[in-house]
């Protein structure tokens, strides 16, 4: 038996969720979702990581090298090096992702994730152990995810299941959440979702846990897209989004 766990990590606990897979030899099974305690501590998330053999992990592991550069430098109390617009909101995984799938990821530099971004790279730094610095790009097992550009690849359609602020929108989200529940049942039906289903129905960010979590063992197993050739050094610096082959999801079991 192995277990994947996802975590979709918010800005604060209370948006958070995290959701273990256990993989066994004919079948996997879907555990109840774990929601976020009061406050703002990760080591919940910590306790929870040591459990699996590979974390998927719905945060940028990084920020774009040329705001990092930039920043550094007015600090220093040099001149604002020049950079373009898209260079200083996207890292290069950000960018390869918005080529491949049609989804611009939000921005760690200039978008409201940039909380969330602060929150992951103290849960990395949290679990680092060994002496050698946090791989960034899953070669720990654990993962960058990005549960929306995930399900494009998987030829779902992703379209409205994520949460807004109206109340008739909410349920259409609802309904959203319970096709692609229902699609994803159909897909993989070895997959136990019982658990876990009326939770993805009410939550986004449940249902991104799950998706998640099963990225985590397609990049473990190797069946996500690796990093185009000469742009290891600064994929290294500013993380990987681990985007899952088409047909990975018929081949997890």
């Amino acid at each position: 038996m192995q277990l994947s766990l996802g975590i979709d990590l918010a800005s604060q606990n209370k948006n958070t969720a995290a959701c273990f897979i256990e993989w066994q030899a004919d079948g996997a099974f879907v555990g109840c979702p774990v929601p976020g305690p009061a406050g703002e501590g990760v080591d919940w998330l910590v306790e929870l990581a040591k459990q699996a053999q590979w974390v998927g992990i719905d945060a940028p592991f990084g920020w774009p090298e040329a705001a990092v550069n930039a920043l550094v430098s007015w600090a220093g109390g040099e001149r604002w090096p020049y950079a373009s617009k898209d260079e200083m909101r996207y890292r290069v995984t950000d960018r390869y992702v918005r080529e491949t799938t049609g989804i611009p990821p939000l921005s760690a530099s200039s978008d409201r994730i940039a909380v969330a971004a602060w929150r992951c790279v103290r849960l990395l730094d949290a679990l680092h152990t060994g002496g050698r610095p946090v791989d960034r790009t899953g070669g720990d097992s654990i993962f960058e995810a990005y549960p929306g550009a995930a399900l494009t690849c998987w030829g779902f359609n992703r379209t409205g299941y994520k949460r807004g602020a109206a109340a008739a929108s909410k349920q259409r989200q609802r309904q959203a959440r319970i096709e692609l529940m229902t699609a994803l049942a159909d897909r993989a039906p070895w997959l136990d979702l019982t658990a876990a289903t009326r939770a993805c129905w009410e939550s986004d960010d449940v249902f991104d846990a799950l998706v998640a979590s099963l990225v985590a063992r397609a990049a473990g197993l190797g069946l996500t897209i690796e990093p185009p050739p000469g742009e290891e050094p600064q994929i290294s610096r500013e993380g990987w989004i681990h985007l899952p082959e088409s047909t990975a999801l018929e081949r997890l079991l």
